[in-house]
């Protein structure tokens, strides 16, 4: 009863691909879809359906080889773009003022922690360190204590 309930949160527009290695996150609201992985990969720890980790797995993968700045973060103007492509977008404005979105990279770190836990792979770990570093810590205001970026300017 739970499964079928759970199903109403999938979006197969956006984890289908995931299970082909499809890239089709072009242009897709970053920070709507990060959670759906995390909610795939919580799914598999429940029901122990291998699907799931699958989907976050080659997800997390897609979005770092294809879409990540080197401070881990890959949104910009809370989209994701092509894949790719990146440098054009750094730079001063209009591009260089809207780069990474902070909660993007902050539920993309939640991601790679779980996937670290299910499966203790060294990438992943990999991948907090340069979150934690470049990603969140980077967002704080050395000036003004306890104020964080919410864009992260990459220009």
């Amino acid at each position: 009863e739970h499964r079928r309930w759970a199903s109403l949160f999938d979006k197969p527009c956006f984890l289908s691909p995931q299970a082909t290695h499809e890239d089709r996150l072009s242009k897709m609201h970053a920070n709507t879809h990060v959670p759906i992985a995390i909610g795939a990969l919580h799914r598999h720890e429940v029901t122990g359906e291998p699907v799931f980790r699958l989907l976050a797995e080659n997800f997390l993968d897609l979005l770092n080889t294809t879409r990540t700045f080197a401070t881990g973060g890959s949104s910009h103007h809370e989209n994701w773009g092509s894949p790719n492509k990146l440098g054009h977008l750094l730079g001063p404005p209009p591009f260089g003022t809207v780069h990474q979105e902070s909660c993007v990279t902050h539920n993309t770190l939640r991601l790679a922690i779980d996937l670290f836990r299910s499966t203790r792979q060294p990438q992943y770990a990999d991948f907090i360190e340069r979150l934690q570093l470049n990603g969140v810590l980077g967002t704080q205001r050395g000036t003004q204590p306890g104020q964080m970026l919410y864009f992260y300017p990459l220009g």
